[in-house]
């Protein structure tokens, strides 16, 4: 898998679609434990590897282990549920991702299916007129950058980065979950202990799936490979860099707890459109099936760093037209121009109206299968830059 952004368009139809589509408007490093944040909702920092989280804000939230008070925080179920340890690792799979132009249910939404997705990161209820937020950039309008989804949702990738990909390729979703259903990727959550327990808190670990080289059952005897890029030591398959230390189990509602930073990568590389996200201060939630074989209703928030994205994207843009080695084209310029546009956060999760945004929200949904961890895969061959000679 080669974790690069590819275009299924020349420059001029690229920057097209870019145009047309503002108009209609992820090395793992793992956070030690802050406070709660206060009523604010201010996202708590981490940096390393996260720890136990302290008591909530005033704004109402509920104090969890790893979690986070305020309006916009995380809530966990305290230290009053025991530990998971009645039973071995429970391994899931994404099958499906949600990524804006549906709803829940799968009815085709493409106005409004993102509002759906995301957590509510600032502990703000934005629109067009919000005041106290941070100054769009690059000349972007408040009107587009501002307005949340449901509740609050955070989620300016699902409003104005997804219309760009649509109008690049209107089947982009269906693609990205073709590659998942084909056995060419997906993202396993591990979480230790959980047997049969409905309410317990446990240790998770994130790992990317590669390419399983045959066509998944879903029936929890599919052995995904391990990502080596998801792993400390590519030598161990337990040295997973994505590792939730207080995740809580409450009522088969699991909540991982705050937070990593990983590149998402949605495709096998061959055949994406967009494969690498630089996401920060991610989280993860989702609805346990009674006999722990799936879930629904998945959540995955978080915030994508601009100008990582936008490095990312001036990268790789030239495999498919050499003109954009130049980083002074016009066109790669006025695609830059879109993506700065829709920055809405800033990249640390807090709003400060003195700043330029810096930061992309992005919330998906996605469903998920038992599954079981595989041997880690070999790396993957190196990423020819078509810019040097």
């Amino acid at each position: 898998m080669r974790h690069s952004l590819l275009f299924r368009a020349g420059g001029i139809v690229l920057a097209a679609a870019f145009a047309f589509a503002a108009g209609c408007n992820a090395v793992v490093t793992i956070g030690d434990g802050a406070d709660g944040t206060d009523g604010s909702g201010k996202q708590a920092d981490s940096e390393n590897q996260l720890g136990e989280g302290t008591s909530g804000g005033d704004g109402g939230g509920q104090a969890g282990s790893g979690g986070q008070g305020g309006a916009g925080g995380q809530g966990g179920a305290g230290g009053s549920l025991p530990a998971c340890n009645d039973g071995t690792t429970t391994v899931l799979a994404i099958d499906e991702f949600l990524l804006g132009d549906t709803n829940p249910d799968g009815t085709p939404n493409a106005s409004a299916g993102w509002k759906n997705y995301g957590f509510n990161l600032d502990g703000v209820t934005s629109t067009k007129d919000s005041v106290g937020l941070c100054q769009p950039a690059a000349g972007g309008a408040p009107a587009a950058a501002y307005p949340d989804g449901y509740d609050g949702k955070d989620n300016s990738f699902g409003r104005n980065i997804l219309p760009i990909l649509l109008a690049l390729h209107s089947t982009y979703p269906s693609v990205v979950n073709q590659d998942v259903q084909d056995g060419k990727f997906t993202y396993m959550l591990a979480i230790e202990g959980l047997g049969a327990s409905t309410s317990c808190t446990a240790t998770s670990k994130l790992y990317r799936g590669d390419n399983l080289g045959t066509l998944p059952q879903w029936d929890g005897t599919d052995a995904w490979p391990l990502g080596p890029d998801f792993l400390l030591d590519p030598m161990n398959p337990a040295s997973a860099k994505n590792v939730f230390l207080n995740s809580v189990i409450d009522q088969d509602e699991y909540q991982s707890g705050l937070e990593a930073n990983f590149d998402l990568v949605l495709g096998d590389g061959s055949g994406a459109i967009l494969s690498a996200i630089p996401i920060r201060h991610a989280r993860l939630e989702m609805k346990l099936s009674p006999s722990h074989d799936g879930a629904i209703e998945g959540q995955l928030g978080g915030i994508i760093d601009t100008e990582a994205f936008a490095a990312e994207i001036a990268k790789s843009a030239a495999k498919f037209d050499t003109s954009f080695c130049d980083p002074n084209s016009p066109t790669m310029q006025s695609i830059l121009n879109q993506i700065r546009q829709a920055s809405d956060i800033m990249k640390d999760g807090t709003q400060d109206p003195t700043k330029t945004c810096d930061g992309i929200s992005i919330g998906i949904g996605f469903t998920m299968k038992a599954v079981e961890l595989g041997a880690v895969a070999p790396p993957d061959p190196p990423v020819v830059d078509p810019c040097v000679p």
